[in-house]
């Protein structure tokens, strides 16, 4: 399944996140303040958002982590997280694109 709409990726990205903090640290996250859609599993992403971001990621890495940029160079298709489902398409209308 995938999310029907941005409320509802908003909402499974954040569940999502506070299942994993509440396990990893001692702080206190309150699933119940988010409004989930419980059908919504996943996330639909573009192919070209998805290497739009991988770019993004890349530049920044490029002046702060050298290391990490050199070890991510050998690696040629990113692989999305297991909540998105990558769609054929574009980078997304809403993003603010920059010059990498």
């Amino acid at each position: 399944m995938s999310c029907r709409t941005e409320r509802a990726g908003t909402g499974t990205t954040l569940s999502w996140k506070g299942s994993k903090a509440s396990r990893n640290r001692p702080r206190r996250f309150d699933e119940s303040k988010i409004a989930a859609d419980p059908a919504s599993r996943r996330i639909l992403v573009t192919r070209g958002q998805l290497l739009y971001e991988w770019a993004l990621l890349q530049h920044k890495l490029q002046g702060r982590d050298s290391q990490k940029h050199r070890e991510l160079l050998e690696v040629s298709e990113p692989e999305a997280h297991p909540l998105f489902v990558v769609v054929p398409g574009e980078i997304e209308s809403w993003e603010r694109r920059k010059d990498l």
